[in-house]
């Protein structure tokens, strides 16, 4: 008798890696109609990624409800619950922090006090075991055991953070001009009192640039705000809609285009395809920090990219990133 079956282990350890779907766990028609789509291949790994399935499996036709809900529940548990950075293949559902100031998942990093314990127990996910650093040293430490220090930073550099690098590190600092002038104005900041007077002198904003043929980039501090906005954003919208029916910049205001994750593609970051006029783009920081947008001809001349930074930042470093996106 094998004391080990090395079939399942290793069909286990694929599982956990890619995410598959088991013969057992739907229906022989089931699993004809999701090979023949080519969502799965012959060992039922999956081969089409999406965030979410229900319009792919309502295309599939199944004659009962029930079918169509609970193959969409299984597509979407096994292809949305993992960590995306690359950092780690388990399939366990996780709690990853988010960072406010960057957007960037903070996949290796733990809340401390078992506070991360007690969210992934609430939450239904694998416990870790609480991290203790044995060792720990401060950045400054860690730098002035260099002898020769080099750095560049494209967003420090006020007054009275070059007197405390100067301080700590007993550095020289030169300051480079950009290859180009910045191009932007600044408008006279709207403060709100309530959320939906913020909602509202958002989504106003956002309109009147629309309407000059602009594209605009709402930037938010955590993903929660990017969906609250964007449910906000597509509601009045479509309220709107419904009283001037011929008015088409509300196709633009009622299809955003969102950016909430780091794994996420973000089309019009890097270079990568040209912003035209009339998008209306709501992400976290991410689309704010090193992104660098290029613009159509058409929507430089209409005026350019309009960014709204829809909270307060900890320092003036994030609005500085924000603002440089594209001018």
């Amino acid at each position: 008798n094998k004391i080990y079956d090395n079939a399942a282990i290793k069909q286990s350890i694929i599982e956990d890696i890619h995410g598959m779907i088991m013969r057992d766990e739907v229906d022989a028609g089931v699993w004809q109609a999701l090979l023949k789509s080519k969502t799965i291949d012959e060992d039922g790994r999956i081969l089409i990624h999406l965030k979410d399935y229900t319009t792919h499996v309502k295309q599939l036709k199944f004659p009962k409800q029930k079918t169509e809900n609970r193959l969409i529940f299984l597509l979407n548990i096994i292809s949305n619950h993992v960590d995306q950075t690359g950092l780690d293949p388990d399939l366990n559902p996780k709690i990853i922090i988010i960072d406010k100031n960057t957007g960037t998942d903070q996949s290796s990093s733990q809340w401390h006090e078992e506070l991360h314990q007690f969210l992934q127990i609430k939450h239904g996910c694998k416990l870790s075991l609480v991290s203790l650093k044995a060792v720990f040293i401060s950045n400054v430490s860690y730098l002035k055991l260099y002898q020769n220090l080099y750095g560049l930073s494209g967003t420090l550099g006020s007054r009275d953070e070059k007197q405390l690098l100067n301080e700590l590190y007993n550095i020289d600092l030169i300051k480079i001009p950009t290859s180009k002038p910045k191009n932007f104005f600044e408008e006279r900041p709207i403060i709100s009192g309530y959320k939906e007077q913020w909602t509202n002198s958002i989504y106003d904003e956002t309109k009147k640039k629309i309407i000059k043929d602009r594209s605009v980039l709402i930037i938010c501090e955590t993903v929660k705000h990017v969906d609250y906005i964007s449910k906000c954003l597509v509601k009045r919208a479509m309220e709107d809609l419904q009283n001037d029916p011929s008015n088409i910049i509300y196709d633009s205001l009622k299809k955003p285009y969102v950016y909430k994750r780091e794994h996420e593609e973000f089309t019009f970051g890097q270079g990568n395809e040209l912003l035209n006029c009339g998008t209306v783009i709501i992400a976290t920081n991410l689309a704010g920090r090193g992104t660098d947008i290029k613009l159509e001809q058409k929507l430089v001349e209409a005026g350019g990219l309009h960014v709204i930074v829809t909270f307060l930042p900890n320092n003036c470093r994030i609005e500085e990133q924000a603002y440089g996106s594209a001018a």
